[in-house]
């Protein structure tokens, strides 16, 4: 990505609505949703192309309730690039509307090299 993508953070606990806000924005205007669990749930089904070892990762950071590591958010980074790809995201026009992904400082600091997150 040459532009970084501006985003918008949603913030609260599970099962806070976030995710119906995510989809009500992404209706209502120029942005797109990046529910990062459900993209955690898709790669887990193998409806997102990540490596057999990766989705075997995800499955097993699902089934036992866990936050993908932070040694492991590479796979957070690619799951955002992909689909950002996927959606064809203009960053010129359209805003990232983040759900789940960053959930703490770390992660933050580690996605701020590839999203605005506006304030």
């Amino acid at each position: 990505m040459t532009t970084r993508p501006r985003a918008l953070l949603l913030i609260g606990p599970t099962g806070s609505g976030k995710s119906p806000i995510g989809t009500l924005l992404e209706g209502l205007g120029p942005f797109r949703h990046f529910d990062f669990g459900a993209e955690l749930r898709a790669a887990a089904e193998g409806r997102r192309d990540l490596a057999p070892a990766d989705r075997a990762f995800v499955r097993h950071l699902l089934d036992r309730h866990l936050l993908l590591p932070d040694d492991r958010f590479d796979l957070a980074l690619r799951l955002l690039q992909r689909f950002i790809a996927r959606r064809r995201f203009d960053p010129s026009s359209e805003w990232l509307v983040l759900n789940g992904l960053p959930r703490h400082v770390g992660q933050a600091r580690d996605l701020e090299p590839f999203v605005s997150v506006e304030h």
